[in-house]
């Protein structure tokens, strides 16, 4: 069996579905490092968080991407960055980890304890600290969103956004009269199943606005002037109203913070290229 795409996607559906995973994911691992990550993975797992890097400087939470994942997909599965990111198979492994411990009450424990874990750090003393939810993947089920809301409610000091296309949940949880906590911010993700519920959802507290891949592809890091023009067109006459380019890195984008997590910026389209 081959280390492809495909093979991972099939044994994260297999997952999904309820049925034996593992000696799929033993057959891909065809090289001795692959092999070595397998065994942490089994044996004492992987980091829960990621601290970032220079294009996503803040904590980040993320879970498996694809079907039986993401409930709101649509044709964002055809060029979901996600998939792209399992060349390397750590991240692979740790969605896959931490999608299995949100299915269990141990699980989710683990997850929060790993998070206070982070928040006890010495850089993080004193100051309001930025978390990303869901980097890949998507939330479940409602169940799944009142977990984190519990969690972000209990840590005021917790600023968290996220991109979703699970909509009918947060409509159905909105219409039930759920009170998010303010340190949420959600950012309507285009793409999805569920896009017609855009202009219903944007007045609600807890959503910051839309955020929309664009008509154009390629990095965002690596964005020209020419496409920039584009996708802010595209953005102005698809959903009216203000829009701005996302420059491709997370923070770099106002002095006062990111947009994505701002009420300041409430109702702006952010628009990203196709990636």
């Amino acid at each position: 069996m081959g280390f492809t795409f495909n093979q991972l996607k099939a044994i994260t559906k297999t997952y999904a579905d309820g049925g034996e995973f593992m000696p799929a994911l033993e057959a891909v691992c065809d090289t001795p490092r692959r092999a070595s990550l397998l065994d942490l993975f089994k044996r004492d797992g992987l980091s829960v968080w990621t601290e970032g890097n220079s294009k996503l400087p803040f904590l980040s939470f993320s879970a498996l991407p694809g079907e039986g994942h993401c409930p709101g997909a649509g044709e964002c599965l055809k060029f979901c960055y996600s998939f792209k990111g399992w060349r390397n198979f750590a991240p692979f492994l740790r969605q896959f980890q931490n999608s299995r411990l949100l299915d269990t009450v141990a699980g989710r424990r683990h997850i929060v304890s790993e998070l206070d874990k982070q928040l006890a750090r010495r850089k993080f003393a004193g100051r309001v600290v930025d978390i990303r939810l869901y980097v890949d993947g998507d939330y479940r089920n409602k169940g799944e969103i009142r977990f984190w809301m519990n969690v972000l409610r209990a840590r005021p000091n917790v600023r968290a956004y996220c991109y979703s296309k699970s909509l009918h949940f947060f409509k159905e949880m909105h219409a039930e009269g759920y009170k998010f906590p303010e340190n949420f911010k959600l950012n309507l993700s285009t793409g999805g199943r569920f896009d017609g519920l855009h202009n219903e959802l944007n007045e609600a507290p807890f959503v910051r606005g839309r955020f929309a891949a664009g008509p154009v592809h390629g990095s965002p890091l690596k964005i020209t002037r020419d496409q920039k023009v584009t996708l802010t067109k595209w953005a102005k006459a698809e959903f009216g109203g203000k829009a701005i380019v996302c420059p491709g890195e997370c923070g770099s984008c106002t002095k006062i913070g990111h947009i994505c997590g701002l009420d300041k910026f409430k109702g702006y389209t952010v628009v990203i290229p196709m990636h």
